[in-house]
Parts: structure tokens; sequence; C-alpha cells
């Protein structure tokens, strides 16, 4: 019996043996088609909007326009200093920090505007609601929120006004990202700062800001490396392009104004609203997961995580079937959806199955616990961008040359704007009488009418454009 049992223990030593051997064979290289000088070239430079947004949530009392601030995050991201050590200490600091400056004013505003959220900060869903009626309904809170975020907002249109903007963020998992809720927060009371200021009759200033906020959130989609920011950064642009549709649907709003708004949006680029950039940074921010000795959560391995990592994680076939993936996301991305010959679907279950742990167990469950980016709703959110920015252009255009003797549709198929297909289905944005509105059929490539499901990202991408009979302007006429 004794030798029964030695002989089965040597046996069971020799197969985990042969397995820890066989997972010593990783895959070739190169993983990617594409290297780290595909992507943007840094720009490290006080005028690179970049830093401006890392100095966005300093305490009030910083000189964000300092030297000191400055080097403070170009130490983040310049290889001329050394980085690790700056990122070490700013990742080891952050915590107490965001929670001394940001988190508290981002804490008294949830306690002086309990409801800061969707019922009126955030476009409507669907037709029919005139979102400044709902703001003109909050002017109390809106006042709250100028006070609070007074100092953050002037920063902001420093970020506005910044003609550069490059993401300088190291190619690396533990590098950090700038507040980007503050970001958020700013950006969303500046657009309905300058709506009150329209409806105020100062009209032709709060579209000059609109259109100025537009262009910044374009460069910083381009500019961007990090998903993350290119995420907010399409966030932001959705929320400022409805902002226009919302003066734009004011029965008062000067006809000038439409032609300003046209004027003021070119048809826009792929890397102003897409993420190409991007996915080719997340190649390798994924690929230093391991390299610097991280786990999907951000947390550092363990000795023992490192031992099982060493033993059966198979570096470039990781690596590998990960540069697939985004360089698969990347193509239906920069693909119109109507060109699709399927739907997109998320990778993912390399850890399932009877026999899923012969080969790279510690890379299959790694690729699997990687949740974010859902590159998925990646896509759709840059479809949208394009949507929204498509019909705001043809809304102003549509309602420059509005009359009520002319059928919708026929004033439509003249618009220069309305030339710009609907990526969605590879013909023209749809008009819904009854509802008053623009809309594309959305990445699904379902007509469901003109209804939309913001926070799903289901349905339709809509744009409200109620149309008013305006007087002639003999000015804007001539130009």
């Amino acid at each position: 019996m004794k030798k029964i049992i030695i002989r089965v223990v040597l046996v069971f030593l020799g197969l985990l043996l042969i397995y820890t051997v066989f997972n010593q064979f990783d895959a070739g290289v190169p993983v990617s088609k594409f290297t780290p000088d595909d992507l943007l070239k840094p720009v490290y430079s006080a005028d690179n909007g970049f830093y401006k947004l890392w100095s966005l949530s300093e305490p009030d009392d910083v000189d964000v326009t300092s030297t000191e601030v400055f080097s403070k995050y170009d130490r983040l991201c310049n290889p001329a200093h050394d980085t690790s050590k700056f990122i070490e200490i700013h990742n080891r600091n952050r915590a107490s920090t965001y929670l001394e400056f940001s988190r508290a004013r981002l804490e008294r505003l949830k306690e002086k505007i309990p409801k800061r959220g969707k019922d009126w900060t955030n476009h409507p869903e669907q037709g029919g609601v005139n979102w400044i009626d709902n703001i003109l309904l909050k002017r109390d809170e809106t006042v709250v929120m100028g006070q609070e975020l007074a100092v953050w907002t002037a920063r902001y249109q420093k970020l506005i006004d910044s003609t550069i903007y490059v993401d300088n963020m190291l190619l690396r998992f533990d590098a950090p990202i700038p507040n980007l809720l503050a970001w958020l927060i700013t950006a969303k009371y500046y657009n309905i700062q300058q709506m009150m200021l329209a409806v105020d009759g100062n009209w032709e200033e709060a579209t000059t800001r609109l259109l100025a906020h537009t262009a910044s959130c374009k460069r910083m989609i381009k500019g961007s490396h990090v998903l993350i920011n290119n995420l907010v950064g399409k966030a932001v642009l959705t929320h400022t392009l409805r902002a226009l549709g919302a003066i734009m649907e004011r029965k008062e709003c000067p006809k000038s104004i439409y032609r300003q708004i046209f004027n003021g949006l070119p048809p826009i680029t792929y890397l102003e609203y897409g993420s190409h950039y991007n996915f080719i940074a997340e190649i390798f921010f994924l690929q230093s997961i391991y390299q610097l000795g991280y786990d999907a959560e951000g947390k550092k391995l363990s000795p023992i995580g490192h031992f099982f990592n060493n033993l059966f994680l198979q570096k470039n076939r990781t690596a590998q079937i990960a540069a697939k993936n985004l360089e698969t996301a990347m193509t239906y991305e920069e693909t119109p959806p109507y060109l699709w010959k399927t739907p997109y679907t998320e990778p993912g279950d390399y850890a399932s199955g009877w026999f899923w742990w012969l080969q790279n167990p510690s890379g299959k469950i790694l690729l699997d616990s990687i949740k974010i980016p859902n590159f998925a709703n990646v896509t759709a959110k840059s479809n949208r961008a394009k949507a929204y920015y498509d019909m705001t252009r043809i809304a102003a255009e549509l309602n420059m040359n509005y009359t009520p003797e002319l059928p919708v549709e026929q004033i439509l198929s003249k618009l220069d704007s309305y030339k710009t297909i609907d990526d969605c289905s590879g013909r023209p944005y749809r008009w819904n009488e009854q509802k008053q509105l623009l809309y594309s059929i959305g990445i699904n490539k379902k007509d469901d009418g003109g209804t939309e499901s913001v926070d799903k990202l289901e349905g339709d991408y809509i744009f409200p454009c109620t149309l008013f009979v305006k007087p002639v302007d003999t000015a804007s006429a001539a130009q």
C-alpha cells in the first residue's frame, strides 16, 4: 500500500512538472501590429491643456498657473524626471488629498442640492420636454452650484481656451489620472450657466462659449490616450451639443443663432469622436498590469501571486489575446455600424470549459477579470457622439431654412448638412414629425421611432428640433 501511495505521488509530481514545463513555452513576438510610436507625441509644455485638467481641482487658494503646480504634474509623465518615484508618491497620497479638497466640495454640493443629477443637470431622454424649462425651475440650485464651483469654473474656462491638448500619460497601469468627476461636474454646470445666459438675453455670447466648449471637447477626445479620459470627453461633448440644441429649442431664440451654430460646427472627423489612440494605448496599459506586478483590480501581487504568475502566466500569449481584442474593437468602431456583417460581442470566458487550465491559466483568469472598459459601450458612445454632432448641424441648418409652407422632408433634402448619413443605417438621419425630432436608429440598427434610452445606450439617438416660424433675419441671410 505504501508503494502504491509513493507511486501515485510520484506520478502526480511528474504530471505537475510536465504541466509546469509546458506552460513555460510562450507564444512568440510581436504581440501587436501597433507600437508606442503610433501614439501622439507628448507635449511637455504649460500650454498643454492636459496640465490644466490636472490642476482643475487643486485647493481654491492655489495658483494653478504657477511653475510649482505645472512641475507637480509634469513629474508624473515626463521621463526627464524620476517618474516611478513621483507616481508612487502621488498614488500613496492621492486618497487623503482627494478627500481633503475635491471630495469635500462634492459632498457639500450633494448636501445643498440633493437632486443634482438626471432630473435637470442632464438633458431629458425623450423629446417633448424642454431642458431649459427644467433648469429654470431650479434657479436657486443653479445659484448654489455657481457659488460652490466658481473657482473650478474659472479654471475650466482656461482649459476650454487651450488650443493644445495631448494626454502625456505614461503607458503603465499605475499611472494616475486627473480628477475626472470634478471635470464632469464643472463641465455640466458650465453648460447650464450658458443656457441661463442665453435665455437672459445674451444669446450670441452663450452660443460662442458653448461652441468653444464643443471645440475643446473634440481636442480632448482626439488628444487622449487614457480611455476613461476619452469617455468623459465624449460625455461632455454630448452634454454640450444638447445644450446647443436646448437653446435652439427656445421659441425666442434669434434666427441668427442658428447660423452661428451651423458655422461653428464644421463636419466632425473620426479622431474627434472616436477612440483610435485609446485602443492602441490600452494594449500597452494591459500589458503593464503583469509587468509591474499588479492584478486586474490594481492591487500589488503578493509573493504567492508573483510565484504563480511566473509559472502559469504566458506573457506574450496573454498580450497577443488582449491586443487582438482591442484591435477588433477598434475595427468595429472605425467601421460604420451599417457595414458590420455581425454584431460586436465582448470577448471573454477564457477560463471556462473542462480543460481551460491546461495552457496559460493565470493569463486567462487575468483576461476574464478585466471587466472595464466595456468596449461595446465605448463603440456605442462614439457613434452616439457623432450622431448628436451631425444632428446639431442639421437642426441648425433646418431652422435657418424652415418655412411652414414646405414639408420638413423636402427642406431637409436640400440641406448640405443632411448629406451626412447616419452611420448606423447608411441612410440620412430620420425626422419624426409628431415628436418634432431628428434621430439615428442607433447601434442596434433598429428603428424605434425616435425613442432613446440614454443610460442603457439602447434604442435610437434622438435630437429634439421643435420648429418655429422666425422673422426674416436680413443681416444673417445676406452673409
